[in-house]
C-alpha cells in the first residue's frame, strides 16, 4: 500500500488531463482502427507507415483545438503497443470486440475512479506522466 502512496505522490493527477489523455489514446486507436486498409494488402512498412499517418491526424485533430500532446516517446509507446497487440491481431475486420477491448483498457487505466493493481497503476501512471510531458497549450 505504501508503494501506491509513494508513487502517488510523486505524480500529482489532475482529473481534466485524465479525461484528457483518455480520449487522445482512444482517438489514436480509432483512426487506427478505422483506416486499417487490411492485412491482404498491407506489410510490415505499410504499418509503420500507416500507424505513423494515424498518429500524425490525431495529433494535428488535437492541435486545432490548441491543445500540443505527444512527443516521439509516446509515439514510440504507442507504436510498439499496436504493434504488438492490434497488427498482429487476425481478421482485425472480424473482431470488433478485441478492438473495443483494447480502447476499454485505456480507459479503464485513465479511469482513477476504478481500483488498480499495482501494476496497472505504474502503467497508467508512466503513461500519464509521458503525455503530461508532452503537452503543451497553444
Amino acid at each position: 500500500m505504501n508503494d501506491i502512496k509513494d508513487r502517488l505522490s510523486e505524480v500529482p493527477l489532475c482529473y481534466e488531463k485524465c479525461e484528457l489523455f483518455s480520449d487522445f489514446i482512444q482517438s489514436l486507436f480509432m483512426i487506427v482502427f478505422d483506416t486499417y486498409l487490411g492485412d491482404e494488402i498491407t506489410n510490415a512498412t505499410d504499418k509503420k507507415n500507416h500507424y505513423k499517418w494515424c498518429w500524425d491526424k490525431n495529433v494535428s485533430n488535437f492541435k486545432t483545438e490548441g491543445i500540443i500532446l505527444g512527443d516521439y516517446k509516446t509515439f514510440d509507446y504507442f507504436s510498439y503497443f499496436l504493434h504488438k497487440t492490434f497488427y498482429p491481431m487476425s481478421k482485425k475486420s472480424e473482431n470488433k470486440k478485441l478492438c473495443d477491448n483494447l480502447i476499454k483498457i485505456w480507459q479503464y487505466m485513465f479511469d482513477f475512479d476504478n481500483k488498480k493493481n499495482q501494476a496497472d497503476l505504474n502503467v497508467a501512471l508512466d503513461v500519464y506522466e509521458m503525455l503530461d510531458n508532452s503537452m503543451k497549450i497553444d
